[in-house]
């Protein structure tokens, strides 16, 4: 370190300040449950995976989606919250 960047850094420090802080967490509003799916399929209508790519997106509300693997509902089925 030169004599120059020395002086830079004793004079930063001379202005640098820092005060403790303390937060705490006050909650507002508990999380909103998880609410049952409602949906109807056509039978033997299999549900697509969310990757395939749709040709007739004027229909993407009439599908079924699946292959998701990080969902709530996963969880929900396998432990219980």
């Amino acid at each position: 370190m030169t004599f120059s960047n020395m002086t830079k850094h004793a004079q930063m420090m001379a202005h640098f300040w820092e005060d403790a802080t303390e937060y705490t967490a006050k909650v507002s509003q508990s999380f909103t449950g998880l609410k049952p799916a409602n949906y109807t399929t056509t039978e033997g209508q299999t549900p697509r995976h969310y990757r395939e790519t749709i040709e007739d997106i004027s229909r993407i509300e009439q599908m079924l989606f699946g292959g998701f693997i990080l969902t709530l509902w996963v969880r929900l089925r396998i432990a219980p919250l």
